[in-house]
């Protein structure tokens, strides 16, 4: 079943970038609208789910609706990063747990890696390194 997730329809809520994100990341096939058309909005996502899925979303506050028309030409597929947290050799020094916590909440899945675990070859099955810093206190 193809499912239309619209921003207007969500009223452009949070909820929805998260449940597509955790959608990506269960390995649902998700495609982003780049242009408008006449049913649909820039930016909004088509995916494919079977039924058990659009009920979670429902379930989830996030409305999701058949999409019956074919897949527009320019809907864009939509890959989702396997990402790698670098955590260093003492986290206590370090801001991972923030970052960790920024993209749980984003609904990204990741890997926490550290330099052993980089130099055994961690970033070959990867492709995002996020490497925490930048703050000042």
């Amino acid at each position: 079943m193809l499912l239309h997730l619209a921003w207007r329809r969500n009223l452009d809520g949070y909820d929805m970038a998260l449940a597509v994100n955790r959608l990506a990341s269960r390995g649902a096939t998700l495609w982003w609208l780049g242009a408008s058309g006449p049913e649909h909005e820039q930016g909004d996502y088509l995916c494919e789910a079977d039924p058990y899925y659009a009920d979670r979303l429902a379930g989830f506050g996030v409305t999701a609706t058949q999409w019956n028309e074919p897949l527009p030409e320019d809907a864009v597929a939509v890959a989702h990063p396997r990402i790698a947290l670098f955590c260093g050799a003492n986290p206590a020094d370090s801001l991972f747990a923030y970052y960790a916590m920024a993209l749980a909440r984003l609904g990204f899945d990741f890997e926490l890696v550290d330099g052993q675990a980089i130099a055994n070859g961690a970033l070959t099955r990867l492709d995002l390194l996020v490497l925490p810093g930048g703050f000042r206190w």
